[in-house]
């Protein structure tokens, strides 16, 4: 007892005076010999060692202890000791190396034990420790201790760095457990997360029912999300449900390219009407909103898909009266519709406005053909102006 007691006192001081290496030879020794035969009172000198700021020396000597299975039986069997020990270390390896030695001494971990280690894993980028413990948590039974909020944020983190959202779904049977704050925050990222990884129909489960519940505290970067997932699936009425909610509600901000989102989802869905209405409500809120040219772009595809050329020529005259440029492929577009519709005049002017070195022998043959059957003077204009190029 006497041994014991004088190299607690005595360990201490050496690992406080700089004299680790020293310190850790008594330790070591002590413990091969049997000089200590009380967890409590190896569990104060270790505690004692931490606190004054020695965490590699308290590292060392808890693994010391681990080392055999004769001397963990010295390992102390309290949560709050390996909580103390776990929030002085500052690297996320040896806060895990201590709650594994947690796990070998069969102490419970507690929330807060849980948060340190997950939250060190999660700033330190290493998901895949995080995502670990979360499985270890299912399969010994200590799920409880996830339910802080700071640990469901660095694990659905984890969960999305990792691509596991099948992990992450599952977290949702015991996210009421957290604050309203933590799993509506959750909810989103995990929106987020399924709608990048394809699974759009997973993001559509939890987004539409957030949204429904609590618009408000989705943010333009979820709300963008969740419309990407409709045009993933092509659920069109629920993308313009959700559109029509944002222009309504003064408290939602939806995202700049949300009408764009929108469009896509009626494409998806082949629903051409519908797409060019969406554009036109869009262009009413000009006055408030801008309106990506995108936007145009998406209703032009849904034209030319369902052979509204008619439709392609109006859209192009309302991007020249939205200050849009039209580029390359909006003239040929253009010129395209306007051969269609049999108004050749106006495909030739479409031409025109194409750089020569970006014009190809398609589009002659086009205007050639839209002229040729009109009047011979219509094809020998377009014909000498062809020439002249």
């Amino acid at each position: 007892m006497g041994e014991s007691f004088s190299a607690a006192v005595l360990i201490p001081h050496l690992a406080n005076s700089g004299k680790e290496e020293e310190a850790k030879t008594i330790f070591t020794t002590a413990v091969a010999q049997g000089s200590f035969t009380s967890a409590p009172l190896v569990a104060q000198l270790i505690s004692q060692t931490a606190e004054l700021g020695r965490w590699e020396m308290s590292l060392s000597m808890l693994k010391t202890l681990g080392a055999t299975q004769e001397t963990s039986q010295l390992l102390p069997t309290s949560a709050d000791f390996f909580r103390r020990i776990i929030d002085a270390s500052p690297h996320w390896s040896a806060a895990l190396y201590v709650f594994h030695l947690a796990r070998t001494a069969e102490v419970r971990p507690d929330s807060r034990m849980v948060s340190i280690v997950i939250g060190l894993c999660d700033a330190a980028g290493v998901w895949s420790e995080a995502t670990k413990i979360y499985d270890l948590a299912v399969k010994e039974g200590f799920m409880e201790s996830l339910t802080l909020e700071s640990t469901y944020q660095s694990l659905v983190r984890s969960f999305a760095a990792e691509r596991q959202w099948e992990k992450a779904l599952e977290a949702l049977t015991w996210m009421t457990k957290a604050g309203d704050a933590s799993t509506a925050a959750g909810k989103c990222e995990l929106v987020e997360m399924c709608q990048e990884a394809g699974q759009w129909e997973a993001a559509l489960a939890v987004g539409v029912e957030l949204f429904d519940h609590h618009p408000e505290l989705l943010s333009e970067k979820t709300s963008l999300s969740l419309l990407l997932a409709c045009a993933s699936g092509g659920r069109w009425e629920t993308a313009f449900s959700i559109y029509k909610k944002q222009r309504e509600d003064i408290r939602l901000s939806p995202h700049p390219l949300a009408v764009c989102a929108v469009l896509q989802s009626c494409i998806t869905a082949e629903r051409w009407a519908e797409a060019l209405r969406v554009l036109s409500i869009a262009r009413e809120d000009q006055t408030t909103t801008v309106l990506p040219p995108m936007a145009h772009r998406l209703a032009m595809k849904a034209c030319v898909q369902s052979g509204r050329w008619s439709s392609v020529m109006q859209l192009l005259q309302t991007m020249k009266e939205d200050g849009l440029p039209h580029d390359n492929h909006s003239q040929r577009l253009g010129m395209w519709a306007a051969a269609i519709e049999g108004q050749w005049e106006l495909s030739l002017s479409y031409l025109k406005h194409i750089p020569m070195q970006n014009r190809t022998l398609q589009d002659r043959m086009l205007i050639r053909g839209a002229t040729r059957y009109v009047s011979p003077s219509a094809s020998s204009i377009a014909l000498r102006y062809l020439q002249s190029k």
